[in-house]
């Protein structure tokens, strides 16, 4: 509970590895919207293989 309390006070800056950890999802981010667009019918496979495994385990 006393980690929600941290929100509540507004930082003064950002430390710098945090604004390299948000950097970093933005990279994450703008990979995964480019294999979304260029090869959709592969994800889908995935996905589908992915399911049938948890469900088998």
């Amino acid at each position: 509970m006393m980690t929600l309390k941290q929100f509540t006070v507004k930082p003064e800056t950002i430390p710098a590895i945090t604004s390299w950890y948000l950097a970093d999802l933005g990279v994450a981010l703008g990979r995964q919207e480019l294999i979304t667009r260029q090869s959709p019918q592969r994800l889908k496979v995935l996905r589908e293989h992915a399911l049938i495994e948890s469900a088998i385990s």
